[in-house]
């Protein structure tokens, strides 16, 4: 095995440590399944993130939902192309006040799309490839229409 391999293997152990160590093996795994999928540079990005909450407030993420299996996915009326389905993408509930802050620090850490939905109070961040773009002023988008939505719930969508 090459070293720059076996490095990046040490690496991948250690983040997977931080975060089991922080949140359990149960936030990775699919709540229906168990099965458990991650994308390492999301599960970097969550950990940068989480590194800064806890230092500024020593505030730990609730986190709802990281992999789902399509079957679970389906049954909850998540994106037919939901990240989760990939472990790129993590809901977070929203147990802080400054929106704005966690929004930004998110984007310039590399997530691409940033959903925030105000009357169930989470946040949805991944890392697609092309994020969704709508308003250049982090304003909420309250006429957006969600077409992938099973129940037809609006978020309110942030430029990244």
């Amino acid at each position: 095995m090459d070293e720059n391999y076996h490095n990046l293997l040490v690496l991948d152990n250690c983040l997977i440590d931080c975060f089991t160590s922080l949140y359990g093996i149960t936030t990775l795994q699919c709540r229906h399944c168990k099965k458990i999928v991650f994308h390492m540079p999301t599960v970097f990005k969550i950990l940068h993130l989480q590194k800064y909450y806890l230092s500024k407030y020593n505030l730990k993420f609730t986190i709802t939902s990281f992999y789902r299996c399509d079957e679970y996915n389906k049954s909850i009326g998540g994106a037919i192309s939901s990240m989760h389905l990939v472990g790129r993408a993590v809901d977070i509930a929203q147990t802080f006040d400054n929106i704005d802050e966690f929004i930004s620090l998110a984007s310039d850490i590399g997530f691409t799309t940033i959903l925030y939905y105000p009357s169930r109070k989470f946040f949805h961040i991944d890392t697609r490839q092309r994020g969704i773009f709508v308003n250049k002023n982090h304003k909420i988008k309250t006429d957006f229409k969600n077409t992938n939505s099973k129940n037809g719930q609006n978020p309110g969508l942030f430029t990244v």
